[in-house]
């Protein structure tokens, strides 16, 4: 709903502005006065009662909130209520924190407007009582750059999305949004980084993570593999506690490449608490992914020398070779409060000699975790593998500390002949940190790809652990940083993101030369969101003209300082995940303080003091000293900011810091950034670059499926794997340079994406390697049949296959020599040839394929024979397998005999009396799958409908909605026939550009044929898919009253699996009056929105607190004349997004519902972006897209909803979270 009028009160005070909102009521709305100006702080309101005709007065309540340093405090949030499913405009208005907010209904809509004008004048004038004091001041434009940028998503596996808000029991007060560029799984506990290592193209990481929930606890070793460290697949647990060595944890420890293989070293934990060391090898070396691990035979290797408690040793850090060619390690340890490395020695890695003068250690420094010791080469030179020695090699010792939680480091040189660490400083050996703010148990590897090393560490949560417990997910790992010697100090080292982040990066906002006066606050046009990479650079202040009263202001630095504070120099930064009035900011700046030894430092601090309005949360303010060299003019930071993370990098990586966020109010496109000063003394800023989320592509917002594959086709089963084949554009996404894609799976859910098995690169295939089948030869060799187009556009069948057919991954394909094997036939155009389906054999032997086509506007089924699956003969257009008038072009054509649920399928070859076979057809003009069931004559070979009225395309369809271009195969394994079909997009092309993929592939379901009507198919999900089931909330009984909606507050989130009964209602109470007012009812042009008895009454799904975006999947009970009463089940997206340019066509049709059946059922999956229904038990399916730019992750709700005039009852309903399926590419 829009406000009236706001725009003549807005006055700029010191960077903030007094706002007005007046908004005009529709029918039975709540309307809110609401008047703020910033600066100053305080409040006033008054409350304005006016009489109205009728049994309602006007009473409005104006309120003016004040915050300190033009920062408005938190206020909560008033709805504006309409009614359901009439109301485009329902949304919120800030109201009032103080007493009980006073609003009006309305009973006319332009007197209440006249009143409404005389309310708001009102509250003008009470704003005018309120004395504000502002500080203002302008200063010079200087030459100034601010440069922004929005970050798109990386690909991890989707998140499930737990909670919604504070005002319901047992979730979060915040929203839980999983960060989307820092690497975790969706779900449980990680921690320590373990052993990250490059082996055969992928990036690993390993983590502590617990399988059994987000807390502390079972510790294993989760796994992680990228190709670039940015977009990563979660590929499970590697490391178990199974044995007496390690039954109470699988704990931190590292890997080493010894010959080539990977080698890990960890601490084990056993019933005793006794910590050991064990080793564990890759059980398959050719599996560039590392799915499996061994665990070494001989474990133990190491337990703790006899001076060390069995508690007390742990985390063994990569091997090294030293100077006599035998292998070192350490491992962390205490002595009483002397931290320790203990340092062993090993001529093969198994077999260790414990020194026992340690490698190093610091008097009361406490327990020393994750241990790293390395050599680092200077920033702009090749990076140093850890066996690396030698004069002039600078050497890190780095130790986690237990006590404190923090990594701290030392520089120094390694003796090889004494085999101990020399520090640069002996007075304070290790007194440097990794990160001044959240960042623990760091571990570093070397990439021989890029000649860097490269740190990863985790990022502790600030929310309460019960919080966590909730949302379903603890701690992120921080993004990786290359590492590096500070070659002009050669005191620190250089910290930078790797480079991989910034194919992240999406728009771009700049600005230059901002001066920054004595207080000044200054939104940053155009930064808005929570996912940026902010490059920011302030000129170094004129230090010379500040008097010594000035200085003493600042002479004494606090770790903890706030940017509330004032100083001279500072506090002066930005202000990110900061909502429009302040309530909520999370603020990163720098701050000059000086001492009268050490004369002027620059510090810089992370404050989320502000950050958020949720309880519980620790909000400890970070700092630390920068080193500034004397010939940098400059102060620089490297910003990211990801949701709940804010990464800092200062002064080009001297320096680095991260905090925790958890905004209630300022996230998504309610998060923005402000430059501030709250010096004596303005800054300049001289240059920012701001990258972020392209905010063009509304339906961007939208993740990607989290359980649906991404593109669809040719289906088989072969060695222990399914595979999938489908058309694919490699270079974009939109129609065009047609490839077949190939994804592997043992289950059909966890999928691996294997290089294209088809591309267009011979005369008849040059345009385009097009849909087409799998055919099992006698032997067991699956041949393509596929499509290809050549310059000319004529469409050709050929042949291929597999190049090795012992890969059971079936990894290269070979084209047939004497391709192509099948021309368009003389009455056929060369346009309207495609898409050869599966072979079968009939009684005679001889085997038979159908081709796609059209003559005139009658759909057909061309018919060929062979007797070796390689020549083929066509049987002619008086010999078509079948064809239907006025149905167009048939694609994808599918036939096969089809059984009763319950019985073992049959296969594709099986014919006869009594077998009833189903023919599919893709129709071109409309793009939707109609099937029909019927008897295949093989004496004749041709299909004969079982009802001509319900023929292919014009009776029955395999869905109702979004599904196209389906595809079947019969399982041998599981004896049953599935099928697959895409679900293309509904939103513009240029948004599935702008997201980079476009259009998933259905849920792969099984088919039967219906043994109680004899009329149509049964489709069900596999029952696969039920592995990747979470939690489950239950209700029964749920009464809906007439035009009620309940909400169902436990289920939340875009990724579920709901199974819902109704009551099927009692009919014959209903009159002829009320029968008739049914009589006319159409899914496609009433939707949800309708009236009737029965109905429309199902759920709303992907729905806002406010209801501003719903999507509705519902039954309708009409009465028809002459036929009695009729069920059907539609699915609305019409109020599904607020983006524009969205396909919001309603669907739907009727279901069979048995004489017998008391019930109306239906099971939904709920995908991020795809709802599939199956309603009465498989009889009807209908799919739809949704792209909700508000109700998504935690955002989305669930709802009851009945809409017609007499109750229903909800029998029972079953909702589970849904997990991610992985999807791997290799």
């Amino acid at each position: 709903m829009e406000s009236c009028c706001s725009s003549s009160l807005e006055k700029k005070r010191g960077g903030e502005g007094a706002m007005a909102a007046l908004v005009v009521p529709k029918e039975e709305e709540e309307v809110l006065l609401l008047l703020q100006p910033g600066g100053g702080g305080g409040g006033a309101g008054i409350d304005i009662n006016l009489p109205f005709s009728g049994d309602h007065d006007v009473h409005a309540h104006c309120y003016v909130a004040l915050g300190d340093h033009g920062i408005v405090e938190r206020e909560n949030k008033g709805r504006i209520t309409g009614s359901l499913l009439d109301s485009d405009e329902a949304g919120e208005l800030p109201s009032s924190s103080h007493g009980v907010q006073q609003l009006f209904q309305k009973s006319g809509r332009t007197r209440v407007l006249m009143l409404l004008l005389l309310a708001f004048f009102g509250c003008v004038a009470a704003l005018l009582l309120v004395s504000v004091g502002v500080r203002s001041s302008v200063g010079d434009s200087q030459k100034e750059v601010v440069e922004t940028r929005q970050f798109s998503n990386s690909s991890f596996t989707p998140a499930l999305a737990l909670v919604t808000d504070a005002s319901e029991k047992g979730v979060i007060p915040y929203p839980s949004r999983r960060t989307a560029f820092h690497l975790r799984p969706e779900k449980n506990w990680i921690s320590d980084p373990c052993g990250p290592v490059y082996y055969k193209g992928y990036y690993h990481i390993f983590y502590q993570y617990n399988r059994d929930g987000a807390y502390w606890g079972n510790m294993s070793w989760g796994h992680s593999a990228s190709k670039d460290l940015m977009q990563w697949v979660f590929l499970g647990t590697s490391l178990e506690p199974s044995e007496w060595y390690d039954i109470k944890g699988s704990w931190s420890g590292s890997i080493t490449m010894l010959d080539g293989v990977p080698t890990v070293m960890y601490t084990g934990c056993s019933e005793d608490d006794e910590q050991l060391q064990a080793l564990a090898y890759p059980a398959d070396l050719s599996d560039p992914l590392l799915r499996k691990w061994t665990k070494f035979s001989g474990n133990p290797i190491l337990r703790a020398p006899p001076t060390i408690p069995l508690d007390v040793f742990r985390d063994p850090s990569s091997g090294w070779i030293g100077g006599d060619g035998k292998w070192r390690m350490s491992i962390g340890s205490r002595l009483g409060r002397e931290g320790l490395a203990l340092l062993y020695t090993s001529v093969d890695f198994v077999h260790w000699k414990y020194i026992e003068k340690p490698l190093f250690s610091v008097a009361d420094t406490g327990m020393w975790e994750c241990f790293d010791f390395y050599p680092l080469a200077p920033l702009g030179k090749p990076g140093l593998n850890d066996s690396v020695h030698g004069p002039g090699i600078k050497h890190l010792l780095k130790a986690s500390l237990q006590d404190d939680r923090h990594d701290w480091y030392g520089l120094g040189h390694y003796n090889t002949e004494t085999d101990t660490f020399i520090p640069d400083d002996p007075s304070n050996p290790i007194g440097l940190r990794y990160n001044y703010g959240k960042f623990f148990a760091s571990k570093s590897f070397f990439d021989p790809v890029k000649q860097r090393r490269i740190i990863w560490g985790f990022i502790n949560e600030s929310d309460p652990e019960a919080n966590d417990i909730v949302k379903g997910w603890n701690t992120v790992l921080g993004i990786p940083r290359t590492v590096w010697l500070d070659g002009t100090t050669n005191a620190n080292i250089i910290q930078i993101p790797a480079e991989e982040i910034n194919n992240l990066r999406g728009k771009k906002v700049s600005k230059k030369g901002v001066q920054l006066p004595p207080g000044t606050l200054i939104q940053v046009a155009g930064a808005v969101g929570d996912q940026l990479d902010i490059e920011i650079v302030f000129d170094y202040p004129d230090v010379s003209k500040v008097s010594d009263e000035e200085r003493n202001v600042d002479e004494h630095f606090h770790s903890d300082l706030n940017a509330q504070a004032q100083g001279t120099f500072g506090p002066f930064g930005l202000l990110v995940l900061a909502d429009k009035e302040l309530q909520e900011q999370s603020a990163v700046f720098f701050y000059l303080s000086h001492s009268k030894k050490l004369g002027w430092a620059t510090q810089f601090y992370s404050d989320p003091t502000r950050s958020t309005l949720a309880e519980g949360i620790d909000t400890s303010s970070y700092g630390g000293v920068v080193t500034v060299l004397p010939s940098e003019d400059f102060l620089s930071a490297r910003i990211l900011v990801d949701r709940t993370v804010i990464e800092s990098f200062v002064q080009s990586g001297r320096m680095t810091m991260n905090t925790r966020s958890y905004p209630t109010v300022a996230y998504d496109r309610n998060a923005l950034v402000f430059l501030f000063n709250n010096g004596t003394q303005a800054v300049n800023h001289m240059a920012q670059n701001i990258h972020s989320k392209n905010e063009q592509c509304m339906t961007c917002f939208a993740n990607k499926t989290g359980f649906h594959i991404w593109l669809p086709a040719g289906p088989m089963y072969y060695k222990g794997y399914y595979h999938i084949f489908y058309q694919y554009n490699p270079g974009k996404a939109v129609w065009g340079n047609i490839t077949w894609g190939h994804g592997v799976s043992k289950d059909l859910v966890q999928w691996t994406f294997i290089h294209t098995a088809l591309q267009p690169n011979q005369w008849y295939d040059i345009k385009g390697t097009w849909s087409g089948s799998v055919t099992m030869r006698p032997d067991g060799l699956p041949l393509i049949y596929y499509t290809g187009s050549s310059a000319a556009n004529e469409q050709m069948a050929s042949l291929a296959e597999p190049k090795d057919s012992a890969d059971p991954l079936l990894r290269e394909w070979v084209k047939y020599e004497r391709n192509p094997i099948l021309r368009p036939p003389p009455a056929i155009l060369i346009t309207d040839f495609r898409d050869p389906t599966t072979a079968w054999k009939g009684p005679d032997g001889v085997y038979r394929l159908a081709v796609g086509s059209k003559i005139g506007r009658s759909g057909v089924a061309l018919l060929y024979k062979s007797t070796d699956l390689y020549n083929w003969i066509y049987q002619g257009e008086d010999h078509l397998l079948h064809a239907v008038a006025g149905t167009g072009m048939w694609e994808c054509v599918d036939f096969y005999p089809v059984g009763p649920l319950g019985e073992p399928a049959l296969d594709i070859s099986v014919s006869g009396p009594g077998i009833k076979h189903v023919m599919k057809v893709s129709l071109d003009d409309e793009r939707h799958d109609w099937y029909a069931l019927g008897h295949y004559d093989t004496d004749r070979d041709v299909f004969t409908p079982d009802n001509p009225i319900l023929d292919v395309g014009i009776g029955l369809r395999y869905n109702y909605g979004k599904f196209y271009a389906s595809k079947s195969f019969i399982d041998p394994v599981k004896q049953r026939r599935i099928i697959w079909g895409f679900v293309n997009e509904s939103d513009p092309e240029v948004y599935d550009v702008e997201k980079g993929w476009n259009t998933v592939m259905g849920i792969p379901r099984t088919v039967w044929y219906d043994n109680y009507t004899n009329a149509n198919i049964i489709q069900l999900p596999v029952d696969e898919i039920n592995q990747l089931r979470g939690s489950k909330v239950s209700k029964k009984n749920v009464h809906l009253a007439p035009r009620a909606i309940v909400a169902f507050e436990e289920a939340v989130g875009d990724q579920l699996d709901i199974e819902v009964v109704f009551d099927y209602p009692n009919v014959s109470k209903v009159g002829d009056k009320e029968r008739n007012l049914d009589d006319h009812f159409d899914c496609g042009q009433a939707g949800a929105q309708a009236q009737g008895v029965f109905g429309p009454f199902g759920l709303l799904l992907l729905a806002d607190k406010q209801l501003r975006e719903l999507s509705a999947v519902f039954f309708y009970i009409s009465h028809v004349k002459n036929v009695g009463w009729t069920t059907r089940f539609c699915v609305d997206p019409k109020r599904a997004s607020l983006a524009k340019g969205i396909d919001t066509t309603i669907y739907g049709s009727f279901v069979n519902v048995l004489e017998t059946e008391d019930f109306l059922s239906a099971r939904i999956f709920v995908d991020k972006t795809v709802i599939e229904t199956f309603v009465q038990g498989g009889r009807m399916t209908a799919n739809m897209r949704s792209y909700p730019t508000l109700a998504y992750g935690s955002n989305a709700h669930m709802y009851f909803f009945n809409n017609g005039s007499l109750p229903i009852n909800v029998r029972s309903i079953d909702v589970w979270q849904m997990q991610s399926a992985n999807l791997v590419t290799v």
